[in-house]
Parts: C-alpha cells; sequence; structure tokens
C-alpha cells in the first residue's frame, strides 16, 4: 500500500514540477490505458485459474454481475468526476499565472 500511494505523490510532484520531458507527459493517456488493460487481463486471468470462483459462477449469477457492474461504474463515474476537477484547477492555475 505505501508503495502505491509513494508512487501517486511521486507521479503527482512530477507533474506539478513539470520535471518529466513534454514527451513523457503527452504519453500519459496511452500509458493508463495500458496499466488498466493490463490489470484487467491480471484479474481475468487470476479469476480463470481460480477452480473455486470457475464452479460457483452459475451461483453467483445475478448479483455477481450487478457487483461487478456497478463498481465498473462508480470507478469510471469518479474518474470522470476527479478528471473534470483536475481539468478545471489546471485552467484555473494557468489563468492566474
Amino acid at each position: 500500500m505505501i508503495l502505491i500511494i509513494s508512487s501517486l505523490l511521486l507521479g503527482v510532484l512530477l507533474g506539478y514540477f513539470e520535471i518529466l520531458p513534454k514527451k513523457i507527459f503527452d504519453l500519459t493517456d496511452k500509458l493508463i490505458i495500458i496499466g488498466l488493460v493490463s490489470l484487467l487481463f491480471s484479474m481475468g486471468a487470476e479469476i480463470g485459474l481460480n477452480d473455486k470462483i470457475m464452479a460457483n459462477l452459475d451461483k453467483l449469477g445475478l448479483q455477481a454481475l450487478v457487483l461487478a457492474v456497478g463498481s465498473i461504474m462508480g470507478s469510471l463515474g469518479l474518474i470522470k468526476l476527479l478528471e473534470n476537477m483536475i481539468a478545471d484547477f489546471g485552467r484555473e492555475d494557468k489563468r492566474q499565472r
């Protein structure tokens, strides 16, 4: 957990102080997509390898589907909200400079 939070804070500092070259910042969207796809692939592989989960998929049924879809929609909604908040904050910050 400390590694994850430290990585996030380091990224915030690097972005805020614009320490990295612009080329790297231009690649961030692609890197995020690659990371998310890798994460989802890993999670799918982990589920596929777990015999207990695979054997009980039919029993998990609708409840599991609702929880999964709710989690995905909630995550996407929060990301969009934060993205809009950060974009607005960046615009205001540039106007003040």
